[in-house]
């Protein structure tokens, strides 16, 4: 059973201290261990992820993982690299990241997370996703509110409009969950719980209980 690597959350936080290329290309060989180390463990999880969710069958898992190179074009932050390490395992692949709900996982000190659910979802994602909810929050509601949905994430997670969105009244019954601009499940990590040998079935226990939410907001007409 592949692990993470051990030097994950070390390798991160000197690189927040030295985020410039000169150490970076000094320091690479870690980086490449550890990304290694983490496609491994995605690589094992994928069969394990099929057996609750057939519709990632036929997607590139080593595509999944996120590059370290920062976009900085349109960024008052000229740093070059990501401090962190991610991927998201989406049926269709990375690219898909804005049109689907998936399994997100991220690493980084002080700030590691499995994720899932929509994410600042497009226009035409988001009307879909309130005309669901609009027409049947009773089996929403019943999702964020399974017993393992709110141990493993409280509540569900995101930003809110200050008012109604466009088309649906201020007092509509179903408000409290129409405002979301996002409509998110994070469970936050320990770096012990990561780099623990049953990180693995961790993940997949936390992965199978959003599912339900995934579904959901992945439905279409």
């Amino acid at each position: 059973m592949p692990s993470l690597h051990q030097d994950t959350y070390s390798f991160f936080r000197e690189l927040e201290k030295n985020n410039n290329r000169d150490w970076f290309r000094a320091n690479k060989d870690r980086y490449t261990e550890i990304r290694e180390a983490f496609t491994a463990f995605l690589e094992y999880l994928y069969p394990r992820l099929l057996e609750f969710d057939p519709e990632l069958e036929g997607i590139d898992i080593r595509k999944s993982v996120f590059r370290i190179n920062r976009d900085v074009r349109f960024s008052d932050d000229k740093s070059p690299y990501k401090k962190s390490i991610a991927s998201v395992i989406i049926a269709g692949g990375r690219k898909k990241f804005s049109e689907r709900a998936g399994y997100y996982l991220h690493l980084e000190p002080g700030n590691s997370i499995i994720a899932g659910g929509a994410y600042l979802p497009p226009s035409a994602w988001i009307n879909r996703i309130r005309r669901e909810i609009a027409a049947d929050s009773a089996s929403f509601r019943r999702i964020i509110s399974q017993k393992d949905f709110v141990k493993y994430f409280s509540h569900m997670s995101g930003d809110k409009l200050k008012g109604a969105p466009r088309g649906y009244a201020k007092d509509h019954p179903d408000i409290d969950l129409l405002r979301y601009k996002s409509f998110m499940a994070v469970h936050e990590l320990t770096e012990e719980q990561v780099l623990a040998a049953s990180f693995s079935e961790h993940y997949l226990r936390v992965a199978m209980t959003m599912k339900p939410l995934n579904d959901f907001l992945n439905w279409e007409n």
